[in-house]
C-alpha cells in the first residue's frame, strides 16, 4: 500500500478514536487539513506519468463519452423530463 495512502488511513482512524477533547479545532484544523491537500497532490503529481496517460487515451476518451451518455440517459430516466426541460 503507498504511504500517502496508509497516511489518509490511519488520520481517518485516528480521527473516529480519539475524543474531540485531543483533537485541535478552529482554524488550525482548516490549515492541517490544506497542508495535507497541498502535500497529497505534490505526491501525485510526482507519481503522474504523462506516457502512460497518453497511451491510453483513446480508451479514456471512449470511456469518458461512454460515462457521460449514460448518466445523461440515467438522468432523463429518473428526472422523466426529457432533454427538452428547461428547468430543474
Amino acid at each position: 500500500m503507498p504511504g500517502p495512502v496508509l497516511e489518509l488511513v490511519v488520520g481517518l482512524a485516528l480521527g473516529f478514536v480519539l475524543p474531540s477533547s485531543t483533537t485541535a479545532s478552529g482554524a488550525f484544523v482548516g490549515t492541517l487539513g490544506s497542508l495535507g491537500f497541498l502535500i497529497l497532490m505534490f505526491l501525485v503529481g510526482v507519481e503522474f506519468d504523462l506516457r502512460r496517460i497518453w497511451r491510453s487515451s483513446t480508451a479514456a476518451i471512449a470511456v469518458g463519452i461512454g460515462l457521460f451518455g449514460v448518466s445523461l440517459g440515467v438522468s432523463d430516466l429518473v428526472l422523466g423530463r426529457g432533454l427538452d426541460a428547461s428547468t430543474l
